[in-house]
């Protein structure tokens, strides 16, 4: 091997993304996707740890399900399930995490919402939009830092998740 085909917050190769999408083929988890069907929620509300989380995620989950929007909790479903959900549904809308990166896994890219927790955009989701072949829109700004939750390095909030949630929904049909 002359070079890792990704490097985390430097950069990949395409070779990396193809590799990704040979893994899908050969677990079974490429499905053909239904256009016609909304975009799906990724949850880490039941995440226990980790670096970051949303205080008050349960309230956009809320929004979100009385919108037909399915909220799906990544971290709950088999590696082959969360690239299948991948495959099967046209659009994701969460917070950026590493959910977001299993669009590496379908060719062509996915069409994404993702809302930063912090003013930045992590240098490894522009790779992988990048390599991928992702249309994402980051929004930015939206969320407030509070007192951490245990398991967690940092917390935020939203001041209007309903509100929040509906934006969300509807820039993730922006472009149709």
């Amino acid at each position: 091997v002359a070079a890792p085909s990704f490097e985390e917050l430097l950069g990949g190769y395409k070779a990396f993304a193809h590799l990704c999408h040979r893994v899908a083929v050969n677990a079974g988890a490429v499905v053909k996707t239904d256009k016609s069907l909304p975009p799906v929620y990724l949850s880490k509300s039941r995440v226990s740890s980790g670096v970051s989380n949303l205080a008050n995620e349960a309230l956009i989950e809320e929004e979100m399900r009385a919108k037909g929007v399915p909220v799906v909790y990544p971290e709950q479903l088999s590696f082959v399930d969360q690239i299948r959900v991948f495959h099967e549904y046209p659009r994701f809308i969460g917070t950026c995490c590493s959910a977001l990166h299993t669009s590496l896994f379908v060719e062509g890219g996915c069409r994404m919402v993702g809302l930063t927790y912090q003013n930045i955009i992590h240098s490894n989701y522009i790779i992988i939009d990048q390599l991928a072949g992702n249309r994402t829109q980051y929004l930015q700004g939206y969320l407030t830092q509070i007192e951490t939750s245990p398991g967690f390095g940092q917390t935020f909030e939203a001041a209007d998740p309903k509100a929040l949630a509906q934006d969300m929904l509807a820039r993730s049909y922006a472009e149709d």
